[in-house]
Protein backbone atom coordinates (compact mmCIF):
# COMPACT_ATOMS: atom_id res chain seq x y z
CA UNK A 1 0.00 0.00 0.00
CA UNK A 2 1.18 3.41 -0.87
CA UNK A 3 2.02 6.37 1.81
CA UNK A 4 -1.22 8.34 -0.09
CA UNK A 5 -3.76 5.38 0.31
CA UNK A 6 -2.31 4.49 3.68
CA UNK A 7 -2.62 8.34 4.66
CA UNK A 8 -6.44 8.00 2.45
CA UNK A 9 -7.49 5.11 4.69
CA UNK A 10 -6.24 7.21 7.73
CA UNK A 11 -8.54 9.75 7.56
CA UNK A 12 -11.26 7.32 6.68
CA UNK A 13 -10.98 6.06 10.20
CA UNK A 14 -10.65 9.49 11.74
CA UNK A 15 -13.76 10.66 10.17
CA UNK A 16 -15.75 7.49 11.32
CA UNK A 17 -14.32 8.01 14.82
CA UNK A 18 -15.31 11.41 14.88
CA UNK A 19 -18.91 10.52 14.03
CA UNK A 20 -19.21 8.18 16.27
CA UNK A 21 -18.13 10.58 19.32
CA UNK A 22 -20.20 13.20 17.91
CA UNK A 23 -23.58 10.98 17.97
CA UNK A 24 -22.59 9.78 21.44
CA UNK A 25 -22.08 13.62 22.96
CA UNK A 26 -25.18 14.00 21.32
CA UNK A 27 -27.15 11.45 23.00
CA UNK A 28 -25.00 11.48 26.41
CA UNK A 29 -25.69 15.74 26.45
CA UNK A 30 -21.95 15.35 27.01
CA UNK A 31 -19.62 18.54 26.23
CA UNK A 32 -21.28 21.81 25.83
CA UNK A 33 -24.68 20.17 25.87
CA UNK A 34 -25.70 21.90 22.43
CA UNK A 35 -26.37 18.22 20.91
CA UNK A 36 -29.24 18.17 22.85
CA UNK A 37 -32.50 19.66 23.12
CA UNK A 38 -32.60 21.04 26.66
CA UNK A 39 -34.85 23.80 28.48
CA UNK A 40 -31.86 26.48 28.71
CA UNK A 41 -31.68 26.29 24.95
CA UNK A 42 -35.75 26.74 24.48
CA UNK A 43 -38.45 28.55 25.23
CA UNK A 44 -39.26 28.37 29.30
CA UNK A 45 -40.77 25.17 30.84
CA UNK A 46 -43.86 24.82 32.88
CA UNK A 47 -43.46 22.09 35.68
CA UNK A 48 -45.32 20.52 38.71
CA UNK A 49 -43.15 20.77 41.57
CA UNK A 50 -44.81 17.82 43.37
CA UNK A 51 -45.47 20.08 46.10
CA UNK A 52 -48.71 22.40 47.01
CA UNK A 53 -46.85 25.43 46.74
CA UNK A 54 -45.64 26.36 44.57
CA UNK A 55 -48.07 23.87 42.76
CA UNK A 56 -46.10 24.84 39.20
CA UNK A 57 -43.00 26.97 38.27
CA UNK A 58 -41.60 28.16 34.79
CA UNK A 59 -38.20 27.24 34.27
CA UNK A 60 -36.20 29.84 32.86
CA UNK A 61 -32.45 28.25 32.57
CA UNK A 62 -33.49 25.73 34.40
CA UNK A 63 -34.72 27.94 37.82
CA UNK A 64 -37.20 29.80 38.74
CA UNK A 65 -37.27 31.74 42.33
CA UNK A 66 -39.98 34.00 43.52
CA UNK A 67 -41.54 36.00 46.73
CA UNK A 68 -45.01 35.71 47.98
CA UNK A 69 -45.64 37.11 51.58
CA UNK A 70 -42.51 37.18 53.18
CA UNK A 71 -41.34 33.20 51.73
CA UNK A 72 -39.05 32.90 49.13
CA UNK A 73 -38.92 29.98 46.80
CA UNK A 74 -36.57 28.56 44.45
CA UNK A 75 -37.49 25.80 42.37
CA UNK A 76 -34.08 24.45 40.62
CA UNK A 77 -33.60 21.44 37.78
CA UNK A 78 -30.15 20.32 39.51
CA UNK A 79 -27.59 20.05 37.53
CA UNK A 80 -25.81 16.65 38.99
CA UNK A 81 -27.41 13.91 38.26
CA UNK A 82 -29.21 14.91 35.27
CA UNK A 83 -28.89 13.34 31.96
CA UNK A 84 -30.13 14.04 28.08
CA UNK A 85 -31.34 10.88 26.43
CA UNK A 86 -33.99 9.96 24.15
CA UNK A 87 -36.15 8.17 26.74
CA UNK A 88 -39.30 7.93 24.96
CA UNK A 89 -38.01 6.90 21.40
CA UNK A 90 -39.03 9.47 19.08
CA UNK A 91 -35.58 10.73 18.07
CA UNK A 92 -35.64 13.90 20.62
CA UNK A 93 -33.58 14.02 23.65
CA UNK A 94 -35.06 14.60 26.78
CA UNK A 95 -34.26 15.79 30.26
CA UNK A 96 -34.36 13.82 33.20
CA UNK A 97 -32.92 15.28 36.46
CA UNK A 98 -34.06 15.77 40.05
CA UNK A 99 -36.50 19.18 40.86
CA UNK A 100 -35.19 20.60 43.82
CA UNK A 101 -38.18 22.76 45.32
CA UNK A 102 -36.93 25.30 48.00
CA UNK A 103 -38.65 27.56 50.46
CA UNK A 104 -36.53 30.58 53.35
CA UNK A 105 -37.52 33.69 54.88
CA UNK A 106 -36.88 36.49 52.35
CA UNK A 107 -34.29 38.46 53.18
CA UNK A 108 -34.43 42.33 50.91
CA UNK A 109 -31.88 42.82 48.97
CA UNK A 110 -29.98 39.28 49.33
CA UNK A 111 -28.58 37.99 45.80
CA UNK A 112 -29.82 34.46 46.30
CA UNK A 113 -32.29 32.97 48.70
CA UNK A 114 -31.47 29.81 47.56
CA UNK A 115 -28.08 30.45 49.83
CA UNK A 116 -29.96 30.31 53.20
CA UNK A 117 -32.70 28.02 52.78
CA UNK A 118 -30.10 25.28 54.88
CA UNK A 119 -30.79 27.79 58.08
CA UNK A 120 -33.82 28.94 57.57
CA UNK A 121 -36.57 26.43 55.21
CA UNK A 122 -36.96 23.47 53.61
CA UNK A 123 -36.88 21.70 50.70
CA UNK A 124 -38.60 19.18 48.57
CA UNK A 125 -37.47 16.95 46.20
CA UNK A 126 -39.19 15.34 42.68
CA UNK A 127 -37.78 13.31 39.82
CA UNK A 128 -38.56 15.34 36.21
CA UNK A 129 -38.56 14.28 33.00
CA UNK A 130 -39.11 17.48 30.27
CA UNK A 131 -40.06 15.97 26.70
CA UNK A 132 -39.17 17.22 23.89
CA UNK A 133 -41.29 16.91 20.79
CA UNK A 134 -40.36 16.92 17.08
CA UNK A 135 -41.65 20.67 16.88
CA UNK A 136 -39.62 21.84 19.48
CA UNK A 137 -42.05 21.74 22.34
CA UNK A 138 -41.35 20.72 25.90
CA UNK A 139 -43.77 19.35 28.33
CA UNK A 140 -42.51 18.35 31.70
CA UNK A 141 -44.10 16.01 34.58
CA UNK A 142 -42.63 14.97 38.12
CA UNK A 143 -42.40 12.51 39.99
CA UNK A 144 -42.81 13.80 43.95
CA UNK A 145 -40.31 11.70 46.55
CA UNK A 146 -39.70 13.40 49.59
CA UNK A 147 -39.36 16.52 52.18
CA UNK A 148 -35.69 17.17 52.93
CA UNK A 149 -34.36 14.43 50.34
CA UNK A 150 -31.01 14.77 48.77
CA UNK A 151 -30.43 13.24 45.39
CA UNK A 152 -27.71 10.45 44.60
CA UNK A 153 -27.76 8.85 41.25
CA UNK A 154 -29.97 8.62 38.41
CA UNK A 155 -30.15 4.96 35.92
CA UNK A 156 -32.14 5.31 32.88
CA UNK A 157 -33.14 2.00 30.97
CA UNK A 158 -35.06 3.73 27.26
CA UNK A 159 -38.13 2.42 25.76
CA UNK A 160 -37.59 -0.42 23.86
CA UNK A 161 -39.76 -0.20 20.67
CA UNK A 162 -41.16 -3.04 17.78
CA UNK A 163 -39.95 -3.07 14.93
CA UNK A 164 -40.33 -0.70 12.56
CA UNK A 165 -40.30 1.50 15.84
CA UNK A 166 -43.78 2.23 15.61
CA UNK A 167 -45.44 0.44 18.78
CA UNK A 168 -43.47 0.22 22.28
CA UNK A 169 -42.90 -2.71 22.97
CA UNK A 170 -41.54 -0.97 26.95
CA UNK A 171 -42.08 1.83 28.23
CA UNK A 172 -38.73 3.83 29.56
CA UNK A 173 -37.66 3.37 33.39
CA UNK A 174 -36.17 5.71 35.72
CA UNK A 175 -34.22 4.65 39.00
CA UNK A 176 -34.08 7.63 41.21
CA UNK A 177 -31.50 7.21 44.36
CA UNK A 178 -31.54 9.54 47.03
CA UNK A 179 -31.40 10.26 50.64
CA UNK A 180 -34.30 11.31 52.93
CA UNK A 181 -34.81 11.30 56.85
CA UNK A 182 -36.36 8.57 58.27
CA UNK A 183 -40.13 8.36 58.71
CA UNK A 184 -40.05 7.71 62.95
CA UNK A 185 -36.32 8.85 63.56
CA UNK A 186 -36.04 12.25 61.52
CA UNK A 187 -32.91 12.98 62.60
CA UNK A 188 -31.66 10.12 60.93
CA UNK A 189 -30.98 9.79 56.96
CA UNK A 190 -31.38 6.48 54.92
CA UNK A 191 -31.19 5.79 50.71
CA UNK A 192 -34.04 5.09 49.24
CA UNK A 193 -35.38 4.42 45.96
CA UNK A 194 -38.00 4.84 43.46
CA UNK A 195 -38.45 3.71 40.10
CA UNK A 196 -40.61 5.85 37.81
CA UNK A 197 -42.18 4.65 34.13
CA UNK A 198 -42.50 7.53 31.42
CA UNK A 199 -45.28 6.64 28.59
CA UNK A 200 -47.22 9.34 26.85
CA UNK A 201 -45.66 12.07 28.26
CA UNK A 202 -46.64 10.57 31.61
CA UNK A 203 -44.83 9.57 34.66
CA UNK A 204 -45.57 7.32 36.93
CA UNK A 205 -44.40 5.32 40.17
CA UNK A 206 -43.49 1.65 39.96
CA UNK A 207 -44.31 -0.48 42.66
CA UNK A 208 -43.31 0.91 46.40
CA UNK A 209 -40.27 3.01 47.04
CA UNK A 210 -37.36 0.59 48.46
CA UNK A 211 -35.19 1.68 51.89
CA UNK A 212 -31.87 0.49 53.03
CA UNK A 213 -32.33 -0.38 56.57
CA UNK A 214 -28.99 0.77 57.99
CA UNK A 215 -28.58 4.78 57.99
CA UNK A 216 -26.38 6.18 55.60
CA UNK A 217 -25.84 10.10 57.48
CA UNK A 218 -27.57 12.60 59.98
CA UNK A 219 -29.62 14.94 59.19
CA UNK A 220 -28.20 18.53 59.54
CA UNK A 221 -29.36 20.25 62.35
CA UNK A 222 -29.07 23.90 63.45
CA UNK A 223 -27.54 24.84 66.66
CA UNK A 224 -29.44 27.22 68.61
CA UNK A 225 -26.15 29.24 70.10
CA UNK A 226 -27.31 30.64 73.90
CA UNK A 227 -26.13 34.69 74.61
CA UNK A 228 -27.00 36.11 77.71
CA UNK A 229 -30.25 37.90 78.21
CA UNK A 230 -29.13 41.10 79.58
CA UNK A 231 -25.55 41.39 78.07
CA UNK A 232 -24.72 44.51 80.12
CA UNK A 233 -25.49 42.36 83.16
CA UNK A 234 -25.41 38.15 82.51
CA UNK A 235 -26.66 35.86 84.92
CA UNK A 236 -24.80 32.95 85.14
CA UNK A 237 -26.65 29.70 83.54
CA UNK A 238 -29.07 32.33 81.77
CA UNK A 239 -29.23 32.63 78.59
CA UNK A 240 -31.80 33.07 75.58
CA UNK A 241 -32.23 32.06 71.96
CA UNK A 242 -34.08 33.10 68.66
CA UNK A 243 -34.62 31.64 65.35
CA UNK A 244 -36.87 32.31 62.71
CA UNK A 245 -37.60 29.83 59.76
CA UNK A 246 -40.04 27.76 57.11
CA UNK A 247 -41.43 24.71 57.74
CA UNK A 248 -44.28 23.32 55.35
CA UNK A 249 -44.65 19.81 53.02
CA UNK A 250 -45.24 17.93 56.24
CA UNK A 251 -41.71 18.09 57.12
CA UNK A 252 -39.31 18.05 60.36
CA UNK A 253 -36.73 21.10 61.36
CA UNK A 254 -34.40 20.14 63.43
CA UNK A 255 -32.52 22.20 66.09
CA UNK A 256 -30.29 21.59 68.86
CA UNK A 257 -29.27 23.32 72.09
CA UNK A 258 -26.22 22.59 74.49
CA UNK A 259 -27.14 23.00 78.16
CA UNK A 260 -23.55 23.09 80.35
CA UNK A 261 -25.34 22.96 83.18
CA UNK A 262 -29.01 21.93 84.92
CA UNK A 263 -31.27 24.65 84.13
CA UNK A 264 -34.80 25.40 83.43
CA UNK A 265 -35.47 24.99 79.60
CA UNK A 266 -38.53 27.01 78.24
CA UNK A 267 -39.16 26.35 74.48
CA UNK A 268 -41.90 28.45 72.27
CA UNK A 269 -42.96 28.04 68.88
CA UNK A 270 -45.04 30.97 67.14
CA UNK A 271 -46.61 30.65 64.13
CA UNK A 272 -49.53 31.70 62.17
CA UNK A 273 -50.42 28.15 61.41
CA UNK A 274 -51.93 26.11 64.34
CA UNK A 275 -50.27 22.71 61.94
CA UNK A 276 -46.62 23.79 63.14
CA UNK A 277 -45.95 21.26 66.60
CA UNK A 278 -42.74 21.52 68.77
CA UNK A 279 -40.92 17.87 70.20
CA UNK A 280 -37.99 17.62 72.25
CA UNK A 281 -35.78 14.82 73.09
CA UNK A 282 -32.22 13.89 75.25
CA UNK A 283 -28.93 12.72 74.26
CA UNK A 284 -30.63 8.65 75.03
CA UNK A 285 -33.73 9.20 72.56
CA UNK A 286 -35.41 9.73 75.61
CA UNK A 287 -39.01 11.76 74.47
CA UNK A 288 -39.41 14.64 76.67
CA UNK A 289 -41.89 16.44 74.41
CA UNK A 290 -44.03 14.51 71.61
CA UNK A 291 -44.80 15.95 68.52
CA UNK A 292 -47.92 14.12 68.62
CA UNK A 293 -49.12 15.92 71.52
CA UNK A 294 -49.53 18.81 69.41
CA UNK A 295 -47.57 21.54 71.98
CA UNK A 296 -46.37 24.86 70.76
CA UNK A 297 -44.32 25.23 73.94
CA UNK A 298 -41.64 23.09 76.52
CA UNK A 299 -41.33 24.43 80.03
CA UNK A 300 -39.31 21.90 82.33
CA UNK A 301 -36.41 21.70 84.70
CA UNK A 302 -33.24 19.27 82.20
CA UNK A 303 -29.93 18.08 82.99
CA UNK A 304 -27.04 19.10 81.42
CA UNK A 305 -26.68 17.43 77.83
CA UNK A 306 -27.41 18.37 74.14
CA UNK A 307 -30.77 18.10 73.35
CA UNK A 308 -32.34 17.68 69.99
CA UNK A 309 -35.10 19.71 68.86
CA UNK A 310 -37.83 19.45 66.24
CA UNK A 311 -40.38 21.84 64.55
CA UNK A 312 -42.74 19.25 63.15
CA UNK A 313 -45.02 20.67 59.88
CA UNK A 314 -48.39 19.34 59.39
CA UNK A 315 -49.61 21.34 56.65
CA UNK A 316 -48.42 21.21 53.00
CA UNK A 317 -48.01 24.83 52.31
CA UNK A 318 -44.99 26.65 53.88
CA UNK A 319 -45.75 28.59 57.05
CA UNK A 320 -43.01 31.14 58.98
CA UNK A 321 -42.39 30.50 62.42
CA UNK A 322 -40.35 31.95 65.23
CA UNK A 323 -38.66 29.47 67.59
CA UNK A 324 -37.50 30.88 71.21
CA UNK A 325 -35.19 29.11 73.90
CA UNK A 326 -35.27 30.78 77.00
CA UNK A 327 -32.67 29.25 80.28
CA UNK A 328 -32.12 29.78 83.97
CA UNK A 329 -29.59 27.84 85.80
CA UNK A 330 -31.10 25.90 89.08
CA UNK A 331 -29.16 23.82 91.68
CA UNK A 332 -27.72 20.49 91.17
CA UNK A 333 -30.04 17.36 92.08
CA UNK A 334 -29.48 16.12 95.42
CA UNK A 335 -28.30 12.29 95.18
CA UNK A 336 -28.77 12.05 99.10
CA UNK A 337 -31.34 9.46 100.39
CA UNK A 338 -33.53 10.89 102.83
CA UNK A 339 -32.91 9.64 106.56
CA UNK A 340 -29.89 7.02 105.74
CA UNK A 341 -27.78 6.92 108.46
CA UNK A 342 -23.97 8.01 108.36
CA UNK A 343 -22.69 6.79 111.84
CA UNK A 344 -23.53 4.05 114.31
CA UNK A 345 -24.95 -0.08 113.29
CA UNK A 346 -27.54 0.81 111.47
CA UNK A 347 -28.48 -0.61 108.32
CA UNK A 348 -31.57 0.13 106.24
CA UNK A 349 -34.35 -3.01 104.85
CA UNK A 350 -36.27 -1.98 101.97
CA UNK A 351 -38.90 -4.47 100.39
CA UNK A 352 -39.82 -3.57 96.85
CA UNK A 353 -42.94 -4.80 94.54
CA UNK A 354 -45.33 -4.97 97.11
CA UNK A 355 -47.86 -4.94 98.84
CA UNK A 356 -48.68 -9.17 98.36
CA UNK A 357 -50.52 -9.92 101.95
CA UNK A 358 -49.55 -13.76 101.61
CA UNK A 359 -45.65 -12.51 102.30
CA UNK A 360 -46.26 -8.85 103.34
CA UNK A 361 -47.94 -9.95 106.80
CA UNK A 362 -45.21 -12.65 107.67
CA UNK A 363 -42.57 -9.79 106.90
CA UNK A 364 -44.31 -7.19 109.17
CA UNK A 365 -44.96 -9.91 111.89
CA UNK A 366 -41.11 -10.19 111.94
CA UNK A 367 -40.28 -6.47 111.70
CA UNK A 368 -42.66 -6.18 114.79
CA UNK A 369 -40.76 -9.06 116.84
CA UNK A 370 -37.15 -7.50 116.39
CA UNK A 371 -38.10 -3.93 117.17
CA UNK A 372 -36.87 -3.38 113.28
CA UNK A 373 -38.37 -0.48 110.81
CA UNK A 374 -37.93 -0.49 106.95
CA UNK A 375 -39.19 0.69 103.99
CA UNK A 376 -41.66 -0.52 101.16
CA UNK A 377 -41.39 0.56 97.90
CA UNK A 378 -44.69 -0.34 96.68
CA UNK A 379 -46.24 -0.70 93.56
CA UNK A 380 -49.48 0.90 92.86
CA UNK A 381 -52.02 -1.65 91.12
CA UNK A 382 -50.74 -3.74 93.77
CA UNK A 383 -51.88 -0.98 96.50
CA UNK A 384 -54.91 -0.84 94.78
CA UNK A 385 -55.76 -4.12 94.53
CA UNK A 386 -54.82 -5.14 98.37
CA UNK A 387 -56.39 -1.90 100.09
CA UNK A 388 -55.30 -1.42 103.74
CA UNK A 389 -52.08 -2.55 103.39
CA UNK A 390 -49.49 0.23 103.52
CA UNK A 391 -52.10 1.42 106.34
CA UNK A 392 -50.22 -1.61 108.16
CA UNK A 393 -47.05 -0.80 106.77
CA UNK A 394 -47.20 2.44 108.26
CA UNK A 395 -48.90 1.68 111.45
CA UNK A 396 -45.86 -0.31 112.34
CA UNK A 397 -43.70 2.48 112.01
CA UNK A 398 -42.46 1.91 108.48
CA UNK A 399 -42.23 4.42 105.79
CA UNK A 400 -44.31 3.53 102.36
CA UNK A 401 -42.70 5.03 98.78
CA UNK A 402 -43.09 4.68 95.44
CA UNK A 403 -42.11 2.07 92.97
CA UNK A 404 -43.87 3.07 89.64
CA UNK A 405 -47.50 2.24 89.32
CA UNK A 406 -46.84 -0.95 86.50
CA UNK A 407 -43.58 -1.76 87.48
CA UNK A 408 -42.44 -0.54 83.68
CA UNK A 409 -39.12 1.01 83.67
CA UNK A 410 -38.98 4.67 83.49
CA UNK A 411 -36.15 5.57 81.66
CA UNK A 412 -36.37 6.62 77.97
CA UNK A 413 -40.07 7.02 78.41
CA UNK A 414 -42.08 10.12 77.82
CA UNK A 415 -43.06 12.83 80.05
CA UNK A 416 -46.81 11.88 79.83
CA UNK A 417 -45.99 8.05 80.65
CA UNK A 418 -43.75 9.15 83.35
CA UNK A 419 -46.25 11.27 84.89
CA UNK A 420 -48.75 8.28 85.03
CA UNK A 421 -46.52 6.14 86.60
CA UNK A 422 -45.57 8.34 89.19
CA UNK A 423 -48.47 10.42 89.97
CA UNK A 424 -51.25 6.81 90.01
CA UNK A 425 -48.92 5.08 93.00
CA UNK A 426 -48.72 8.35 94.74
CA UNK A 427 -52.39 9.44 94.82
CA UNK A 428 -52.72 5.27 96.08
CA UNK A 429 -50.44 6.10 98.79
CA UNK A 430 -51.68 9.34 99.90
CA UNK A 431 -50.56 11.98 102.14
CA UNK A 432 -48.42 9.83 104.06
CA UNK A 433 -46.40 8.33 101.18
CA UNK A 434 -43.00 9.61 101.05
CA UNK A 435 -41.08 11.87 98.51
CA UNK A 436 -39.09 8.82 97.31
CA UNK A 437 -39.06 7.02 94.08
CA UNK A 438 -37.05 3.94 93.22
CA UNK A 439 -37.23 2.97 89.19
CA UNK A 440 -38.28 -0.41 88.48
CA UNK A 441 -35.22 -2.43 87.92
CA UNK A 442 -33.20 0.83 89.08
CA UNK A 443 -33.33 1.49 85.61
CA UNK A 444 -32.19 5.97 86.01
CA UNK A 445 -30.37 7.99 84.06
CA UNK A 446 -29.99 12.04 84.48
CA UNK A 447 -33.35 12.67 82.94
CA UNK A 448 -35.06 10.44 85.11
CA UNK A 449 -33.15 12.11 88.19
CA UNK A 450 -34.48 15.58 86.96
CA UNK A 451 -38.28 14.66 86.38
CA UNK A 452 -38.54 13.42 89.75
CA UNK A 453 -36.96 16.18 91.09
CA UNK A 454 -39.31 18.32 89.45
CA UNK A 455 -41.89 16.47 91.00
CA UNK A 456 -39.96 16.91 94.51
CA UNK A 457 -38.62 13.14 94.85
CA UNK A 458 -35.33 11.69 95.53
CA UNK A 459 -33.85 9.34 94.18
CA UNK A 460 -33.73 5.48 96.59
CA UNK A 461 -31.88 2.77 94.87
CA UNK A 462 -29.72 0.08 96.75
CA UNK A 463 -26.13 -0.93 98.26
CA UNK A 464 -26.66 -4.57 99.10
CA UNK A 465 -29.01 -6.71 96.51
CA UNK A 466 -30.00 -10.09 97.98
CA UNK A 467 -31.27 -10.86 94.33
CA UNK A 468 -34.01 -13.19 96.85
CA UNK A 469 -36.27 -12.31 93.47
CA UNK A 470 -34.22 -15.56 91.68
CA UNK A 471 -35.32 -17.82 94.83
CA UNK A 472 -31.73 -18.69 95.88
CA UNK A 473 -31.32 -20.85 98.85
CA UNK A 474 -32.00 -19.27 102.13
CA UNK A 475 -28.16 -19.37 103.12
CA UNK A 476 -27.04 -17.31 100.15
CA UNK A 477 -29.47 -14.45 100.82
CA UNK A 478 -28.23 -14.19 104.81
CA UNK A 479 -24.61 -14.16 103.26
CA UNK A 480 -25.56 -11.18 100.98
CA UNK A 481 -26.46 -9.05 104.28
CA UNK A 482 -24.71 -10.21 107.04
CA UNK A 483 -21.26 -10.24 104.90
CA UNK A 484 -22.47 -6.39 103.65
CA UNK A 485 -23.41 -4.92 106.91
CA UNK A 486 -21.76 -1.56 107.06
CA UNK A 487 -23.28 1.77 108.10
CA UNK A 488 -25.89 3.21 106.39
CA UNK A 489 -26.47 0.34 103.81
CA UNK A 490 -29.60 0.06 101.80
CA UNK A 491 -30.52 -4.01 101.68
CA UNK A 492 -32.89 -4.67 98.59
CA UNK A 493 -35.12 -7.44 99.00
CA UNK A 494 -38.78 -8.13 97.80
CA UNK A 495 -42.41 -9.01 98.88
CA UNK A 496 -44.00 -8.83 96.28
CA UNK A 497 -43.99 -10.39 92.58
CA UNK A 498 -43.55 -13.68 92.85
CA UNK A 499 -43.16 -16.44 95.76
CA UNK A 500 -41.37 -14.77 98.50
CA UNK A 501 -41.34 -17.39 101.03
CA UNK A 502 -37.44 -17.49 100.93
CA UNK A 503 -36.95 -14.11 101.58
CA UNK A 504 -39.26 -14.29 104.66
CA UNK A 505 -37.36 -17.20 105.48
CA UNK A 506 -33.76 -15.20 105.21
CA UNK A 507 -34.96 -11.96 107.12
CA UNK A 508 -36.03 -13.86 110.24
CA UNK A 509 -32.39 -15.19 110.51
CA UNK A 510 -31.13 -12.01 109.10
CA UNK A 511 -32.56 -10.14 111.98
CA UNK A 512 -32.05 -12.50 114.78
CA UNK A 513 -28.55 -12.50 114.10
CA UNK A 514 -27.55 -8.92 113.50
CA UNK A 515 -29.43 -7.71 116.07
CA UNK A 516 -27.80 -9.82 118.63
CA UNK A 517 -24.51 -8.21 117.00
CA UNK A 518 -26.06 -4.45 118.14
CA UNK A 519 -27.28 -3.62 114.73
CA UNK A 520 -30.59 -1.90 113.97
CA UNK A 521 -32.78 -1.32 111.67
CA UNK A 522 -34.25 1.64 110.39
CA UNK A 523 -36.41 3.53 107.42
CA UNK A 524 -35.23 5.60 104.74
CA UNK A 525 -37.40 8.44 103.57
CA UNK A 526 -39.81 8.52 106.28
Amino acid sequence: MSVGERRRRDRQVCGIVIALLVGVAALSGCGSGGDAITPSAAAPVTVRTGVAWPATAQLRDERFAAVTDGIASQVELLAKPRMYRDVDGDGHADTIGFLQTRVSLHTPGAPDQAENAGDTGTSFLSLAVLHTSGLGETTADVLPLSQGAAPRNLDVSPAKLSRGGHVKAHPAQIRATFTAPDSEHPETLRERQVVGEFSKDALTQVGAPTTKPEPVGTAPTTALALGPDKPSDPTPGAGTARHSGVAGYGGVTEYSIELPQRSRLRLDVTSGSKALTLGIWDEDGTVLLDPAAHKHSFDATIGAGTYRIAVSAGNAAPVRYDLAAVTAAVKPVSRKVPGRASTGKVLHLTFDDGPNPEFTGPILDLLAKYHAHATFFVVGQNAARHPGWTDRELAGGNAVANHSYTHRSLRNVSQQVFDDEVDKTQRVLGPRGSKCLRPPYGYVNDQLRERAADKGFSIALWDVDTKDWKRGPVPDIVHEVESHAETGNIILMHDGGGNRSHTVAALEIVLRDLTAQGWSFESICK
